[in-house]
């Protein structure tokens, strides 16, 4: 219980900051801080997610490795909007960052699609499996 109260408690502040933030657009780093905002968002929905709807699990927990590696070159631009003389915005460098997104949007595909069977014997089995699940 005490986790769903600090989850609510996570994403109202998130929300609440974004909307503040989205209103205001005068800064350059807007981007990179709104996508952070987001994916803390997401990520602090996990508890509320496996108490409240577990029929959501899977697709929770297909969508992580797609967060976690949007997440890291987020962190990473935004430091750089912060620090930089001029005026940040989108260049070839700094799309380079992002290179590894599309290969865990494929991961989380894969992850989305298996089948549920599957999905629960890999993360939550306690014993060895000889044969895979067809």
């Amino acid at each position: 219980m005490f986790d769903l109260v600090i989850t609510s408690m996570a994403t109202a502040i998130a929300i609440f900051s974004l909307s503040l933030l989205l209103k205001q657009n005068t800064s350059s780093a807007i981007v990179p801080f709104s996508t952070i905002m987001i994916c803390l968002t997401i990520l602090s929905l996990g508890p509320a997610v496996f108490a409240l709807l577990p029929s959501f699990e899977q697709l929770y927990i297909a969508l992580l490795p797609t967060i976690f590696f949007v997440f890291l070159p987020s962190v990473w631009l935004y430091q750089q909007t912060l620090m930089s003389s001029d005026p940040w915005h989108w260049n070839k460098s700094t799309i380079k960052h992002l290179i590894s997104v599309p290969f865990a949007m494929g991961l989380s595909l894969l992850l989305c699609t298996m089948p549920s069977e599957s999905f629960q014997q890999m993360l939550y089995a306690e014993e060895m499996v000889s044969q895979p699940v067809a």
